[in-house]
């Protein structure tokens, strides 16, 4: 009498009842067991499904409120400093202008007042000449000049840019789930720390306070900087 073939053992309970062989793992189950493979891939199914139902929700949501993407946030702060910066500048320059003007317009005083002195003698006694006359209006005619072009003033700028400008690259190393890379992780824009690609909003809120705090311990000074805020940018 000829032996009888053995069957395959199941993966799961090691029994040798006939068994089904998954197109997937490639591993062998019996009947039992291959059901219960195939309600937990089922079971995994539906939680790809969920987390696609919450991509499209955040890509709904982006999309109608882009303004509450966490860089936007970056950007305005930064146009805010920036506005701030430019502002605190002029009014240094204006109140240097005002204090120059001040010393100018003191001295012209004191010329005209001299002027005045010499012009109220020069008629009481009667005793001037062409050459006086001359004089006096050489100096009336600078000082005209003097008040409508000072001529120890003059604005220059800068070669060091008071603020600088912001530049919006895609990082080469960002994706998401499913992509080339097939990781979960991202890095973040701003620290470069790698995370969840569904954490992506709430870590980038929690660097941009981080960095807004340590803004503020540093004062007013900016400092040049590549590449801090991972936006390929000086600041």
């Amino acid at each position: 009498m000829a032996a009888a073939t053995r069957k395959a053992p199941c993966c799961i309970c090691g029994k040798e009842k006939g068994g089904v062989r998954c197109e997937g793992c490639s591993r062998i189950f019996c009947i039992n067991d291959f059901t219960n493979h195939r309600q937990e891939l089922n079971q995994q199914l539906d939680e790809v499904v969920v987390t696609r139902d919450l991509s499209q929700q955040i890509l709904i949501d982006n999309k109608a409120k882009p303004q509450n993407n966490p860089l936007i946030e970056y950007v305005n702060e930064w146009e805010t400093e920036s506005i701030n910066i430019i502002k605190e500048a002029a009014e240094r320059a204006r109140q240097r202008l005002f204090k120059l003007s001040t010393g100018l317009y003191r001295e012209i005083e004191d010329r005209l007042n001299q002027l005045t002195e010499q012009l109220r003698q020069a008629r009481e006694e009667n005793d001037f000449f062409e050459t006086d006359i001359n004089i006096w209006r050489d100096e009336l005619t600078e000082i005209k000049n003097e008040l409508t072009e000072p001529p120890t003033v003059r604005i220059q700028h800068s070669s060091e840019p008071l603020v600088t400008n912001i530049i919006i690259n895609k990082s080469d190393q960002w994706g998401y789930p499913g992509e080339s890379n097939n990781s979960n992780n991202i890095p973040c824009e701003i620290c470069q720390e790698e995370i969840k690609w569904c954490n992506y909003d709430e870590h980038t809120k929690v660097c941009i306070e981080r960095k807004r705090g340590r803004g503020r311990g540093r004062g007013r000074g900016r400092g040049r900087r590549q590449n801090e805020t991972g936006l390929a940018c000086n600041y």
